[in-house]
């Protein structure tokens, strides 16, 4: 625990960090919220920077890392708003997942792209998963759609 307590002042293993977070969350849940709000900011930027990589599973792995630290990555919400619209639906899917992680206040402004990704999106575990964040973020009346499948024709 020390070590990982010098590494996390050093900013240095992001890795460590998140088990320490982790380790803490199931032992107390209050002491997990320090050790995340102790989270260096370019930590959250170097993980919302892997947002955009040109690898899927790159951008995968970013947004759980940044679900990881809870409301110490709200920084990252203008990245994740984007990544729900990436055309992979894990990553869409993961995005959301870090939204709901990061909850409230932080992901508040994500609150328009979730509605539209828990009506309209293709795959049902994304509308799914875009439902449950907005209901985390305070919509209790939110659902998944049918999806874009279920959408009207449009007129001829």
């Amino acid at each position: 625990m020390r070590l990982a307590r010098q590494q996390l002042v050093a900013g240095r293993a992001p890795a460590v960090v998140l088990a320490l977070v982790i380790g803490l969350a199931l032992a107390s849940p209050a002491a997990a919220q320090q050790a995340a709000a102790a989270v260096p900011s370019d930590t959250v930027s170097a993980y919302a920077a892997r947002l955009t990589d040109a690898v899927p599973g790159e951008r995968i792995r970013a947004a759980y890392a940044l679900a990881e630290l809870g409301s110490a990555a709200a920084p990252a919400v203008g990245v994740l708003r984007a990544s729900l619209a990436d055309e992979n639906p894990t990553v869409r899917y993961a995005a959301a997942w870090a939204l709901s992680e990061i909850g409230p206040p932080g992901a508040r402004p994500a609150i328009t792209e979730l509605q539209d990704r828990a009506a309209h999106d293709e795959v049902g575990d994304v509308r799914w998963i875009a439902a449950k964040a907005l209901r985390k973020l305070g919509v209790a009346d939110a659902r998944p759609g049918e999806g874009a499948a279920a959408s009207p024709a449009p007129p001829r």
